[in-house]
Parts: C-alpha cells; structure tokens; sequence
C-alpha cells in the first residue's frame, strides 16, 4: 500500500486521472463534439446506444468537469502554499504560470472549439480576491455557484424580459448545422476559422447557461478543502470524508424525490409548474443540487476507497494519468479529431454511441499504459515539463536518472 500523500498526494491525483477518464467518456460518446448536433443522429438508437445515453446523461455529463474543476481549486491553494514558500513573489509566479496556461489553452481551442483551459486560465486570476477570505465565506460562494443560482437567476430574468415582448433576451443558441458541417467537411484551415470565430459564442454560452459559474464554485470548493487539510491529512479526516459521503446520498436523494414529485404533481393535475418561469426556476434547482452532490460523493467516495490497500492498488493506475493530466487531456483531443473529424477518419455518425464508449476505455487504458511506462523513467509528461520549465524560466530536469532537486507541484 503506498502512503495516501507525499510530496504528490496519490488520492488527488487518482482522482484527477479519475476525472479525466468521465471527461473523455461525456466527450467521445456523442463523437468527440459538444455543440448541438441533428436530432436525427439520436432518432433510431439501439437498447444498448440508448442506455449507454442515459448512463452519462445520468452519471457522466456535467458531473466531471466539475470534478476536475474542484482538483483545480485545490491545486490553486496547494501550489500557492507552496510557492510562498519558494519565492519572495508567489503571486507574479503563479499568474505567469496561468497565463501559459492559457497559452496552451489557447493553441488547444484551435483545434477544439470547447476546450476548458482558457476558462480556467480567465478564472483563476479571480480567485486571488477571495483566496484570503474566510472558509465560510469561501464555502458559502462556492455551494451558491455549483449549484448555479447566477445561472438559473439570469434565465429567470432573461425569461420575463422575453415574456414582455423584448425579443433580446441574450439566450445563446449555435447553429447546430454549422458545427455539424465543420466536423463532417471542414479540412484544417476551416476547422481553425470556425474555432476561432466560435469563441465569442463559447463564452456567451458559459454565461448564459451558467458553466462559468459552476466551474468558479467548484474552484472555490477545491480550496476550501485545502483549507481544511481533508487531502494533506487524509488519515484524521476519514470521519469527515465519510459524513460528506453520507450527507451527499441523502442530498441526492431528497433532490431526486422533490423535483421528480414536483414534476408528477405538474403533469397530473395540469398545474402550470414546468411553464411557469418560477416553477421552473425551483425545479431546475432540484436537478442542480442533485448533480453538485453527485461530484461531491465522486470525491468522497473515491477517497474512501483509497483508504481500503486492495482498492488503492487497483485506482492507483488513474494517478499516473493524473499527474500527467494536461498532456492525457490534450491527447484525448488527438484522438477525438483523428477518429470523426474529416481532417482524421471521419467516423462521425458511423459508430453507435456504445461502440463510441468503448473506443474510449481501449484508449483510455492505452493513456494509462503510456503514463505508467512515461513516469518510470521521467518526472513529468511533456506538456507539464514545458509548462514547468517556461514557469521558471529554466530547463527543468526530465530524467530520473538526474541528480537535482525537483520542485513539488
């Protein structure tokens, strides 16, 4: 059994490797694309294509970005501990890291319209404001956005300006025909021009459906629990992690129950709920709660199992992905656009959705064979090495076979 943290703490990284792999699942079952597609693509699916949908409409979608989100919050409070330690200025050291990374995001959504780097880049400069704030607070804000309140308040408002007749209501809609030409025809200068002009509508879209806001949260989640030591102190903080875990089954159940009563009631005695703007607005909420919880028992209930040695030992594998999470991230892009798009294959709509999902786990395993033979013998993954030695301005050692002090992460 390998001890739960060191210098890298092997549950935080398990978890990220865990949460990459329910991304590249979300990503790859609808043909690596997240745009509105035809509905004709969903109309004639097979049992097996439409529980393989439900599953991730279920337990997938919307639940692991906010996963690896929180991992990044955490990383925010870890890093900048350890930072203060290293250098007279750990804020100028980390805001030059994050704008690499949006360097990198930047290069990464050429090529893929939905990448998230750039959001995390943008955001994570505005949680310095709140990052000396109290855990209360810190907590506070956090739950208020994961589960979307802004979101769900601007659709409320957007709602009754459009019921007065004002016909802008600033909803976003994409031209589902555009995106799905551009993976069907596009060559590589198209693909670029159409990335690149879908910018301003992918942040429109993170407004106004409220996925800036649940992400920030999930940021403001990941350091409240480095504020509380749960991770670096994971042997005193399993009756917690346990009680969150608990707490967070009952949350979903009561969620499920309120809002699947609310919408029975609706339907049965023709009350109006789900058309009304209010009604909707508190059911919506239900669904909210329901998948914020859902990532928190993800969490809880993955560290707890790396408590158990049998159980480490068989997720300690998604640690190595998880420290090299940048590079499998950008590599499920690689894979993505040389399987459907026109400029690789061109498998788009030619593979079920269930083919789709496994696909992804053979490629997920290969990503978890190329990490564990990729760290046997180096420190980092290529991206994170770049990034690393750009952050310092200096060459950083690769080899392990090399004499020199590594900086922790």
């Amino acid at each position: 059994m390998q001890p739960l943290t060191s210098n890298r703490i092997l549950a935080v990284d398990a978890l990220r490797g865990f949460a990459l792999l329910g991304i590249f699942l979300a990503h790859m079952i609808t043909w690596y694309s997240v745009g509105p597609l035809p509905a004709n693509l969903f109309s004639h699916l097979s049992i097996i294509s439409s529980i393989v949908y439900k599953v991730n409409d279920l337990f997938i979608s919307g639940k692991f970005f906010a996963l690896f989100s929180f991992l990044f919050g955490f990383g925010f409070f870890i890093q900048l501990q350890s930072l203060e330690k290293k250098t007279g200025n750990p804020v100028f050291r980390y805001c030059w890291k994050i704008i690499l990374l949006g360097v990198i995001g930047m290069v990464h959504a050429m090529f893929w319209q939905s990448d998230i780097l750039t959001i995390y880049a943008i955001l994570a400069f505005f949680l310095f404001p709140v990052s000396k704030r109290s855990n209360r607070l810190i907590l506070f804000l956090g739950i208020l956005l994961a589960i979307n309140i802004p979101g769900r308040l601007m659709e409320l408002v957007y709602s009754l300006i459009a019921k007065s007749g004002n016909q802008h209501t600033g909803y976003w809609k994409s031209p589902s025909r555009s995106y799905y030409d551009t993976i069907i025809h596009a060559n590589w200068i198209e693909l670029f021009r159409f990335n690149r002009n879908s910018w301003s509508d992918k942040i429109r879209f993170q407004i106004v459906s409220g996925r800036i806001f649940v992400t920030y949260g999930f940021f403001l989640m990941g350091i409240f629990t480095g504020r509380m030591g749960w991770f670096t102190n994971l042997q005193s903080a399993k009756e917690t992690i346990k009680k969150i875990f608990k707490y967070s089954f009952r949350i979903i159940l009561v969620a499920v129950v309120l809002r699947k009563t609310a919408i029975v009631l609706d339907e049965a005695y023709t009350l109006g709920w789900q058309e009304n703007v209010f009604g909707e607005f508190f059911i919506t909420i239900f669904f909210n709660i329901r998948t914020a919880a859902m990532v928190c028992l993800y969490i809880s209930g993955f560290t707890l199992l790396m408590y158990q040695p049998s159980w480490q030992n068989r997720l300690a594998p998604f640690s190595k992905v998880g420290k090299m999470a940048i590079t499998c991230y950008l590599s499920q892009t690689v894979f993505g656009l040389f399987l459907y798009y026109h400029v690789g294959l061109g498998l788009f709509g030619k593979t079920s959705l269930w083919e789709n999902w496994l696909i992804t786990i053979l490629l997920f395993i290969l990503q978890l064979v190329f990490c564990q033979l990729w760290l046997r013998k180096l420190h980092f993954g290529p991206i994170e090495w770049l990034w690393r030695s750009f952050t310092y301005f200096k060459w950083q050692p690769l080899l392990k076979t090399e004499n020199t002090q590594i900086l922790n992460q």
